[in-house]
């Protein structure tokens, strides 16, 4: 299969933690849903002068974005994650912002993303 594809928007990923606790992510997503989560995160998330408000906000993109299932007996969704403890969301928020980078990565790496500028003047000079 070539670079060109339409995402498979249903396959998921389950992410394990050493108490066998487990959410379920996503493993691909439309050009449509980043621009959706990009548009809810702050500029520069790695950034100090990121707010607290703006990295609140971001966890909840992704959440929203991302998960669909975990091993707990209620549903996946925006209210029973924000009734965690403290660790359990920390936790959930940890691998779901490097689930979404690795998502990331893969884009870079294979000119998808931020690099399709530079990619399609490649094809043209």
């Amino acid at each position: 299969m070539g670079l060109l594809r339409i995402a498979d928007t249903t396959a998921t990923k389950r992410i394990t933690h050493e108490s066998g606790d487990w959410v379920e992510v996503r493993a691909n997503l439309s050009k449509r849903e980043l621009n959706s989560i990009l548009s809810a995160l702050p500029l520069d998330i790695a950034s100090e002068k990121v707010t607290f408000a703006a990295s609140i906000g971001a966890s909840e993109a992704l959440f929203n974005a991302l998960v669909v299932g975990w091993s707990l007996d209620v549903p996946a969704d925006i209210e029973n994650y924000l009734a965690l403890e403290g660790d359990a969301a920390t936790w959930i928020d940890t691998v779901v912002m490097e689930h979404f980078s690795s998502l990331q990565m893969s884009k870079d790496e294979s000119g998808n993303a931020s690099n399709s500028a530079k990619g399609s003047r490649k094809g043209t000079e």
